[in-house]
Formats: C-alpha cells, sequence, structure tokens
C-alpha cells in the first residue's frame, strides 16, 4: 500500500499546533510540515534494541485524536466546525463510531506486528501490573508540558482517546525540532519507567483519523468538490525509546500517513462518521501497523 506524504497531513496540522486558537493552528499548517526531527525513523546502532537479542516493550501510549477529519470539497470546510465538538464524542456514538474501540484496535494491532520485530516481546503497559510506574510517567509528562512551544490548553486531554486509559502524550511534541526540552523530559520519564517497570523499551504512538478521494477521483476531486471514491487515512506519529533513554526509532519528519485498502463513495468530500466508517478506519490501521513493522525490522 503506498504511503501518502501530502494531502490529508495540511488537514490535521493546524490542530498540532496548540489548542489556544483554532486560526492559528491553521495557518500553522505550512511551519508544521518542518518542524519534525529530522533524524528520521532509522534506529541508532547504539540502541539496546537493535542488536537482536530479546527484548521487552511497553505501549505506553496509544492515542487517537476524537475527529475524523475529511480532505476533500465541502468535507474540508467543515472540519473546523468538527474540530469544535472535539471534546466530546456523542454525535460519533449516536452513529456508532466509538473512537475507545478505534484506539483499542490500534493497540492490540500493533503489539501483534511489532512483535515480529527482531526478538522484541510487545506489552501494553497496563499489562505489566505496575500502575504507580505509569501513573509516575504521566504526573512527569504533565509537569513538563509548560516546555511545549505555545499554549496548550486543558481542553487538548478532551480532545483525544487513550487506550487502555494509558497515558497522554502527543508524540508530535515529542519530535518537533523546537521541543528539545519537552523531548529530554519525556525520554528521561520513559527512561525511568523503563527501569521501575522491568522493560527494555517504551513505544508512544499518536493517530489521526481522517479520509479523502483517491484515484481517478481523487484526480478530479477539485472538479467534483470532493465526490467519488475515497478511502480512510490515519497519520501516525510514533517513537520508540530505550532503557538508557535513546530514541530507538521514531517517525520522520511528517507524520506517516497510510490509504486503508477498503473504499467507499463520498459525495461532495462527506461521509458519515458511522460504524460502517469506524471499519475503514480500523482497516487503515491495520495497514499503518504492518508497514511501520517492516519499517522498524529494517
Amino acid at each position: 500500500m503506498r504511503k501518502e506524504t501530502r494531502g490529508f497531513y495540511s488537514s490535521i496540522s493546524g490542530r498540532l499546533f496548540g489548542e489556544a486558537c483554532f486560526i492559528n493552528r491553521m495557518l500553522a499548517v505550512f511551519l508544521l510540515l518542518v518542524l519534525f526531527s529530522a533524524g528520521g525513523s532509522r534506529a541508532e546502532s547504539q540502541s539496546v534494541l537493535t542488536g537482536g537479542e530479546p527484548a521487552k516493550i511497553a505501549i505506553l501510549g496509544m492515542g487517537v485524536y476524537n475527529v475524523v477529519l475529511s480532505s476533500d470539497g465541502l468535507g474540508a470546510l467543515s472540519n473546523v466546525g468538527q474540530e469544535t465538538e472535539a471534546t466530546g464524542a456523542d454525535k460519533a456514538l449516536a452513529e456508532g463510531f466509538d473512537f475507545k474501540t478505534v484506539a483499542k484496535h490500534a493497540l492490540d494491532k500493533y503489539k501483534e506486528k511489532l512483535a515480529g520485530v527482531k526478538k522484541w516481546q510487545m506489552v501494553s503497559a497496563k499489562e505489566l501490573g505496575k500502575d504507580d510506574a505509569i501513573e509516575k510517567f504521566a504526573q512527569a509528562v504533565k509537569d513538563n508540558e509548560n516546555k511545549i512551544p505555545g499554549s496548550a490548553s486543558a481542553e487538548r486531554y478532551k480532545r483525544w482517546t487513550q487506550a487502555d486509559d494509558l497515558p497522554f502524550v502527543e508524540v508530535q511534541w515529542v519530535l518537533c525540532l523546537t521541543c528539545g526540552e519537552f523531548q529530554k523530559a519525556v525520554v528521561e520519564a520513559a527512561k525511568q519507567f523503563c527501569a521501575d517497570a522491568g522493560v527494555d523499551g517504551v513505544w508512544l504512538q499518536s493517530n489521526y483519523l481522517g479520509y479523502g478521494t483517491k484515484g481517478v477521483s481523487k484526480f478530479f476531486s477539485s472538479l467534483t468538490g470532493g465526490s467519488g471514491q475515497g478511502t480512510a487515512i490515519v497519520s501516525v506519529v510514533y517513537v520508540l525509546v530505550d532503557k538508557n533513554g535513546q530514541i530507538a526509532f521514531s517517525t520522520g519528519k511528517t507524520a506517516d500517513q497510510y490509504r486503508s485498502e477498503e473504499s467507499f463513495g463520498m459525495v461532495g468530500g462527506t461521509k458519515t462518521i458511522d460504524k460502517e466508517m469506524m471499519k475503514y478506519q480500523m482497516d487503515a490501521l491495520d495497514v499503518s501497523a504492518k508497514e511501520v513493522s517492516e519499517k522498524a525490522a529494517k
């Protein structure tokens, strides 16, 4: 499946720049395209997780943003309204779309696929029975959020669903070029969690959901207002920190984006965010987990 590198990313980039003002976040789209770490997804040779030895890795963060954004036509124009409603999932739940189910699906799928990488054993941090260590990590992240550029409001917590009620971390702020102090704090907290929980590494991931036209429909979307065949698009940002406090593997300069294998019809760039759409989003997450695990294995 071909990885998408543009399009949908620009539709979600506004919300990555902070929670203070929707307009300012949307104006920051182009800036965010260059904010991510130039280190890319290549593993550092010194990391204990790249030597082929057995390693136990805890997924300590697997979050889903509570909006499904359209990248085409009239759907794209309605995204600000969806952003405004992101603090409550009542509307989506009424149509059968459950962000908690999607987040759990992402956790389970990444556990499954990453377990096939090298000799990694993947677990949810909740499975370790180390709740005190989880709470210590979460508190350390929260205590250092003032190091994130801009002004992050408390509302941002309400805009996310975490699988297994894991700690909230927006991973893009761990990787961006201007976030060195926050990255240092999160990496140190991850290192401490490894010591407290007896694991060799920590995996943190943020997922953004969306959809858009594909193929010929994509080519003609500007003429049709976004009507035609579409696919779900997931944009993922991830980082793997080892027990020595080194970033062993991470997203590159931009979020990784993947399309679902299954497609559906759209009118005016919109599709109902319902149980059917949930199935397409989980399909796109399946694709992402497969391709990210293949990248990690190199």
